[in-house]
Order: structure tokens, then C-alpha cells, then sequence
């Protein structure tokens, strides 16, 4: 709609989606933010991409719209910790504005710039946003930017003679930290499978389909934040998926796990409820994701499982 603001987000800190599958999407399905995204259906994808002549992968249109969905819950969460924050420091403001009405100067606008990065191939990737506070808006770009980021403040301050304010400084809550899936190991009465990650067994690997199975998740986190999320004791949640190698089929295996961080330690432990699979080859995908402020999930994926 006209003078609206869209909501945009990096669509490309979901797998598999590149900058080329960021421009379709936001071609095809006006899809410019992760709320947009989890709201669609595989289905539509699908159809979509057969109809422009490309090879769709249900499994992976399935781990976006599950990705977008915790991307958009997790950045909930984060506008709500920077309210908070913004909250906060409200009575700083309102004394450097005292001060200034001394000399003649009003604040006429508020922006915070967060400075975000993630691994991602091994590399290092950072990205700027920034958040006008009165109008709700947000914006984001990769990299560092200078130009772009001073254009968009001056076209978002009400008064076009008022400079732009200083930015105040990052605070603890704009320190990234990121999910790292050390294993993957399924839990038998009579047996320990590991799945994936270190002492992982060479695949295809066989369980029992009359036992009981508990898919247990060991993960780390890394990054700046994370004295912080362990002092806020922040929720995790982890989720299972499978394609089955004999019909095609895609499942998500039982419900989703969810818990607290604890104290400080080298490692986290999910377990999952427990499922009872039935025979067959499946291959196997597991994500952790943190549900707060500047924490990004991960995917791990399992080689061959026989279900005998």
C-alpha cells in the first residue's frame, strides 16, 4: 500500500536459500519477511517452481517454512528484549533532552543499529540493521554500510533540517550467538546408534522397528551472547524430520522437544519423545534454534538409517 513500510528480512539465513531463490520468492509470492514465508504451504511452492520450469525438493521447501517460522517466533521475541531495552533507557533520554532544551536542541527522532554475524561456510558474514523506534520500522543490509544506512535515517526523520542523532552503543543484547549441532545419536532399550557428528558409525546404520527410539540432540552454542543467554536461562526448542527412501514420504518425527539452558557447560543435551518408526531406509534431519534475542539455529542431517 502506498507510504506503508514493508517488513523485510535476510531470507538467505534460511538453507538452501541463496540470493537467487530470495529474489523468486520475493517475485513470485511477495514474500519479503519470515512471517511471510511460514505462511505459506509447500504445496503452492511447488506448483510454483514446477510452473516456472525448476526441479522442486518438497524436503527442503518443508525445512524453509519451518526455519521461517522459528526465524519469525525468534524475532518476536526480539523486538520485545529491545522495547525492553529501549524501555530502559528511556530516563537517560528524557535527561540528555533536559539538558539540551538548555541550548536549543530537540530530539526529533530515535534509530539503533545493530551490528549482526553468523559463520556461514566457514566464513565470517556480517550485517547491518536499524530500527526507527517511533515508526516501528526496520531495515537491513549486509555487510557494514555507511551511505545506505545515514540515506535511510534521513528519509525516516519527520523533520528533514534535523541531522541525525547519535547512535547510542551496543548493548549485551545485540551480541550474536549461533546453535552448533555437535551429534546425533538415537537411543534404543538395547542399543545406542550415533547418527551424526563426532564417532558417528559409517552408514547405512540399522535400528529395530519393535523398539521404542529417543533421538538425542547434543549441541553448543558460540559467539559473544552467550554468558547472556545462559544467565536469562533461555528456551531452546529441537525438531526431527525424515524422508522416507522407499515411498517418498516426508514426516516430522513426534512432537518437538522444548527446554531450558541450565548453568554454564561445554554442551547442551535434547531428547526428543519418544517415536516407533516403521520399516525402511529414511534419511534423518534434526534443527535446535534459541528462542532469543540474536540467536541463530542449526541443521544437522543424517546419513542412511535402515529400520529393520
Amino acid at each position: 500500500m502506498t507510504g506503508e513500510k514493508r517488513q523485510t528480512d535476510d531470507l538467505t539465513i534460511i538453507d538452501f536459500i541463496g540470493s537467487t531463490m530470495e529474489k523468486w520468492l520475493q517475485k513470485s509470492f511477495e514474500v519479503y519477511a519470515y512471517a511471510d514465508l511460514a505462511a505459506l504451504s509447500a504445496e503452492a511452492i511447488e506448483e510454483r517452481l514446477k510452473a516456472d520450469g525448476k526441479i522442486p525438493d518438497k524436503r527442503k521447501i518443508e525445512m524453509w517454512i519451518e526455519q521461517a517460522a522459528t526465524l519469525s517466533a525468534t524475532k518476536e521475541v526480539n523486538t520485545a528484549a529491545k522495547q525492553d531495552h529501549i524501555k530502559a533507557s528511556e530516563n537517560s533520554h528524557a535527561a540528555r533532552r533536559l539538558v539540551n532544551s538548555g541550548n536549543g536542541w530537540k530530539e526529533s527522532a530515535q534509530f539503533v543499529v545493530y551490528i549482526e554475524s553468523r559463520q556461514r561456510n566457514g566464513r565470517t558474514e556480517l550485517q547491518t540493521t536499524v530500527h526507527h523506534i517511533e515508526g516501528n520500522a526496520y531495515q537491513t543490509w549486509s555487510g557494514i554500510v555507511d551511505d545506505q544506512l545515514c540515506q535511510w535515517i534521513r528519509e525516516h526523520i519527520e523533520e528533514s533540517a534535523v541531522e541525525p542523532a547519535d547512535f547510542s552503543e551496543l548493548d549485551d543484547t545485540a551480541k550474536p550467538v549461533r546453535v552448533v549441532i555437535e551429534k546425533l545419536r538415537l537411543r534404543q532399550p538395547t542399543q545406542l546408534v550415533h547418527l551424526a557428528g563426532q564417532a558417528a558409525s559409517q552408514p547405512p546404520q540399522a535400528v529395530k522397528s519393535k523398539e521404542t527410539s529417543v533421538l538425542e540432540i547434543e549441541f553448543s552454542l558460540s559467539g559473544e551472547g552467550v554468558n547472556r543467554l545462559i544467565r536469562q536461562q533461555a528456551d531452546y526448542r529441537a525438531k526431527a524430520y525424515a524422508l522416507n527412501l522407499d515411498t517418498g514420504a516426508h514426516m516430522q518425527l513426534g512432537s518437538y522437544a522444548l527446554g531450558k539452558l541450565g548453568a554454564s557447560q561445554a554442551t547442551f543435551l535434547a531428547q526428543l519423545p519418544e517415536i516407533q518408526l516403521q520399516p525402511g531406509a529414511y534419511k534423518l534431519w534434526c534443527s535446535v534454534a534459541i528462542l532469543a534475542e540474536n540467536a541463530k539455529p542449526d541443521l544437522i542431517e543424517a546419513p542412511e538409517l535402515l529400520v529393520l
